[in-house]
Parts: C-alpha cells; structure tokens; sequence
C-alpha cells in the first residue's frame, strides 16, 4: 500500500500542475494508508477510519507525503475510531 501511495504521489507531483495557492507552486497529494489484520472484532470501517486518520496525520505532517497506519493494538484502533 505504501509503494502504491509513493507511486500516485511522486506521479502527480511530476506533473507540475499549477497551484498558485500551494507553498510549493503545484498540485501534490497527501496519502494515508492502512494495514489491518481482522479479527471477530474488527469492524468493516475500520481501515477506512484508520486509513483517513493517516491522511490527517500525512496533511498535518506538511502534506505531499504517505503516512501508514497499522494496527498493533487495539487502543490504535480505538483512537481512529474515536471511541
């Protein structure tokens, strides 16, 4: 997931596509990205909610980057839940 987050970044950010309004001139992307591993517990929005919370995290980090989410533990999951 990573790689294929890289390789939709770096393509858009070589099209230089004008953006007047971006610090860096032009169009770029932020990519959040999640791996989970299911369980009898696991939800069918959890690695959305994890993936937007990496998006989030990618935004807040600068932007024009992928930030990975992975769930190693259960407060993990519940903190891109909200709960």
């Amino acid at each position: 997931a990573m790689r294929l987050g890289e390789k939709l970044r770096s393509a858009v950010e070589a099209l230089r596509i004008p953006h007047p309004g971006s610090p860096m001139g032009w169009v770029t992307v932020s990519v959040g990205v999640a791996t989970i591993v299911p369980d009898s517990a696991t939800e069918t929005t959890d690695a959305m909610d994890l993936a937007d919370a990496a998006l989030y995290q990618a935004k807040r980090a600068g932007r024009n980057c992928v930030i990975s989410a992975a769930v190693a533990d259960k407060s993990a999951l519940a903190d891109a839940r909200g709960d």
